[in-house]
């Protein structure tokens, strides 16, 4: 039997030095946030154009024509999209609403998760097939990957995204709604100095890539 193919969109601001991973730039400066963000979009991009069911996009905030964002649509065989949107619930949403419209079901991963393998994607599709939402909480108390069926706005408006609070009035929202929600085991993401201690002590990285 043919298996449905696996929507999946990744959201990736291009590795512009002092305008992605911001946060770091006191630990590792403009240089190293620049290569970091390069390191994580490749790594992203082979773990998910891995499996030949994963139909990927690129949505990129910012200049989708960077040499670096076009090098790696040509390199992976992936188109790229702007992302749309005032905030990144908006983005999100929009993404959605691009693929499920195409697509019977969808994922949107970020670039931060250094835990994301093929597997975990398999499972997330898996677990869409059963429940209205899939989502990968974070220690942070946002999450790394939502996956949905069909476009559901709600989940994503007035949402203080970048706080601890992300996940838990997600799961209020798609209460409120009576959605049924799957949650993935729950994952960390690269964001701060702590975290990027983290990722260099369980070898998720190497002192090369940000020096």
């Amino acid at each position: 039997m043919k298996q449905t193919p696996i929507a999946v969109g990744i959201f990736a601001r291009p590795p512009v030095a002092g305008k992605a991973k911001t946060r770091l730039l006191p630990a590792i400066g403009r240089g190293g946030t620049e290569k970091l963000q390069a390191h994580l979009i490749d790594k992203t991009l082979t773990t998910v154009c891995t499996n030949p069911r994963v139909k990927a996009t690129l949505f990129v905030r910012g200049d989708t024509r960077h040499p670096f964002i076009a090098t790696c649509a040509h390199r992976f065989g992936i188109p790229t999209r702007e992302q749309v949107g005032r905030d990144l619930g908006e983005r999100m949403h929009a993404a959605f609403v691009h693929m499920l419209s195409t697509y019977p079901r969808a994922l949107v991963v970020g670039v931060d998760n250094l835990t994301l393998t093929g597997n975990l994607l398999l499972d997330a599709d898996l677990a869409l097939q059963k429940a209205d939402i899939v989502v990968q909480p974070a220690t942070d108390g946002g999450y790394t990957l939502i996956g949905l069926s069909r476009p559901r706005a709600s989940l994503f408006k007035s949402i203080p995204w970048g706080t601890p609070d992300v996940m838990r009035l997600t799961r209020e929202r798609a209460a409120q709604e009576g959605l049924r929600v799957a949650e993935l085991p729950t994952t960390w993401d690269l964001d701060t100095p702590t975290d990027l201690g983290r990722a260099l002590r369980e070898g998720l990285l190497s002192e090369s890539l940000i020096r």
